[in-house]
């Protein structure tokens, strides 16, 4: 065989040969590592579909629960891992601080602050208590807490004076106290008693005090170098530089100082004054020099009684008298001075009692006085009077009885001058009736005397307790309304046809009107006072409006009618309407009055007011009846009684 490029024939075939066959072999490996490859990515996708890495351990991304509490996550990761789980609920230790608290947790503490802890808050889902007493908040900081975790109970230290105090705290110990710290004590809800003996901001205590009067501060104050705590009574301002304003503070402090002694100070007039004048219920004593004395400004009274006195004299108390501020009254009686050189005094201090003794009309009279008697002096006019009685503070009534001035003088002098009560003399035909009465009874004697004018006179009565005009035709009724204490009203056979007048009595518990000629009950209806009515002959025109009228007043105890002014029906529908009235009917004139009607502790009071002797439905008695009892009565107390005619009646 041929030799070629000097190597043999069969060794160019082995080559050419094994040429062919790693031809044939190289590419085999790729059949497998690509399917290997794709078998390892498909499982990778699956894993990272179907799974989660959290802490070096797979996680299901179908988890329902993952709990991470165990493990030390920040809120970055947690909120990554909501985006990595979105359906799962995940527990875990939320940081607060420097430490960290179960998510589930209700109550947690917070030891610092930071920006984060707010953030976090939101992470509790059931979070009820939040303790930051030792985080040492400020009141900002505790706003923006209680705005984050507005359903939490907050415990936190509050910051007063320097010193922090939980805010749980029910009684503190202050150390200072500032105007700003005031607000701050809001915050304490728990708190019922507050130390400041150590605060000697004074003004601050007032504050405080003012703001929180519930707040039971304990305190002590020094003024003048002496002590005060709360209860006393007494203050002496000893040190001359001790000032006006140090006392306003104090009493502020002090409610229940009454009297404060200043026996030497710096302060002005005005001063005094004013300070006087912020506390009205605290007696000031201090220095006034008058007439030559040294007085103290805390007397209630002055009396320069007995001691003869000039104009210049009323001109510096005139002037002076400013500088007692708890002075009540100012005797100058006896001092030779009258009513012209006084009366300016008086008039620059109107709210004080200055006494002096005086000729009026001839009577002599003080300003003391509570009445003044001037009956039968003639007068022209009331000038005289008039011009005194700014200065008579006590008096409280004036007789004026046959003075010789007209109703209407008198009734004007009364309206000017209430409460003052000036009383005269009603002539009426055969009656003098002092305008001051009680009561007043026509006399059986002088029927037909009273006109429907002249009746009129009688509403100056004013003190009018019980009116008797039985069996007087007087058609005219509205003087009734002036008499305000009116209580007793007899009216048999009154002609009037409005009864309106009495509705505007407010004290008026009883009435009778026994065959009174009104037409109509219906005004009566405004009588809420009313509680004994007999309406027995009436002429009332329609039975509706009686039963409807009194129906209406439910408050009458006893109501005595005859058979004509109600149906039968309509008594019995009023009985069981208003089970607590008595309706009581007669049918005869001569039961009018029939018993018990008289039978009564109203009526014998009535009676007692007029001394007039009691009588029953048909006449005189010895006796009463009350709640169907009889009690005789004692024979002095018969002798006593009025069988007569009305007082001071003229025949």
């Amino acid at each position: 065989m041929a030799s070629t490029g000097g190597r043999s024939a069969d060794d160019y075939k082995r080559r050419k040969k094994r040429r062919r066959r790693r031809r044939r072999g190289g590419p085999r490996w790729f059949f497998w590592v690509i399917p290997l490859f794709l078998i390892i990515a498909a499982a990778g996708f699956f894993v990272f579909r179907t799974y989660a890495l959290v802490g070096g351990r797979l996680v299901p991304r179908d988890a329902e629960t993952l709990d991470l509490r165990s493990e030390r996550i920040s809120a970055e990761t947690y909120r990554e891992l909501t985006d990595t789980f979105p359906d799962a609920e995940i527990l875990w230790s939320v940081p607060l601080g420097n430490r960290s608290f179960d998510c589930t947790s209700s109550s947690v503490s917070i030891s610092s602050w930071s920006d984060s802890v707010l953030q976090n808050l939101a992470y509790f889902r059931d979070l009820r208590y939040i303790d930051a007493s030792e985080a040492a908040l400020t009141e900002e900081q505790y706003l923006a807490l209680r705005a984050a975790a507005p359903d939490c109970v907050i415990l936190w230290s509050v910051p007063i004076g320097g010193t922090s105090y939980r805010s749980d705290s029910e009684s503190i110990v202050l150390n200072a106290l500032s105007a700003d710290d005031i607000p701050l004590f809001g915050y304490l809800p728990a708190l019922r008693e507050a130390d400041a003996r150590a605060v000697a901001d004074y003004a601050s205590i007032a504050e405080l005090k003012r703001s929180y009067p519930e707040l039971s501060v304990l305190w002590q104050i020094t003024l003048s170098g002496a002590s005060y705590t709360e209860g006393a009574t007494e203050l002496l301002v000893s040190d001359s530089a001790t000032t006006v304003e140090d006392v306003a503070v104090a009493l502020s402090l002090l409610p229940d100082v009454r009297s404060v002694s200043v026996p030497e100070s710096s302060w002005t007039d005005e001063e005094k004054l004013a300070l006087a004048a912020e506390y009205p219920d605290v007696i000031f004593s201090w220095p006034v020099s008058l007439r030559g004395q040294t007085l103290s400004s805390g007397q209630e009274e002055l009396s320069f009684a007995g001691i003869a006195l000039t104009q210049a004299d009323i001109t510096e108390m005139k002037e002076k008298l400013r500088f007692f501020p708890s002075l009540k009254t100012v005797d100058l009686t006896g001092c030779g001075l009258g009513t012209e050189e006084i009366a300016p005094l008086c008039d620059a201090y109107p709210e004080l009692d200055v006494y002096w003794d005086f000729d009026l009309l001839g009577i002599p009279v003080s300003t003391k006085d509570e009445t003044i008697d001037l009956s039968n002096i003639t007068m022209a006019d009331t000038s005289a009077l008039e011009a005194v009685l700014p200065y008579m503070h006590h008096l409280t009534k004036v007789d004026m009885c046959d003075c010789g001035l007209s109703d209407q003088v008198m009734d004007d002098l009364n309206q000017r001058w209430d409460p003052i009560r000036f009383v005269w003399m009603l002539h009426i035909t055969t009656y003098h009736i002092r305008t001051d009465t009680t009561f007043f009874r026509a006399t059986s004697s002088h029927y037909g005397t009273f006109t429907n004018e002249s009746v009129q006179r009688l509403g100056y009565c004013e003190d009018m307790v019980v009116l008797d005009l039985g069996h007087r035709p007087i058609g005219d009724l509205s003087f009734v309304s002036r008499l305000q204490k009116l209580r007793f009203a007899c009216l048999l056979d009154c002609a009037a046809q409005d009864l309106s007048p009495l509705a505007e009595c407010p004290e008026l518990v009883w009435l009778e009107l026994n065959r009174a000629q009104a037409h109509s009950i219906a005004p009566l209806a405004g009588s809420k006072s009313l509680r004994h009515l007999n309406i027995t002959f009436m002429s009332l025109y329609s039975q509706e409006e009686t039963y409807n009228t009194l129906k209406e007043m439910t408050w009458l105890e006893r109501v005595w009618f005859s058979r004509p002014l109600l149906t039968e029906a309509q008594e019995q529908q009023l009985k069981s309407q208003n089970p607590e009235t008595m309706y009581h009917v007669v049918f005869v004139w001569e039961q009018s009055n029939e018993n018990p009607w008289r039978f009564h502790e109203l009526y014998y009071e009535m009676r007692d007011i007029m001394n007039m002797f009691y009588m029953d439905g048909t006449g005189a008695i010895d006796y009463k009846v009350i709640d169907g009892v009889r009690y005789d009565l004692d024979p002095e107390f018969l002798a006593g009684q009025d069988h007569g005619e009305h007082d001071r009646d003229h025949g």
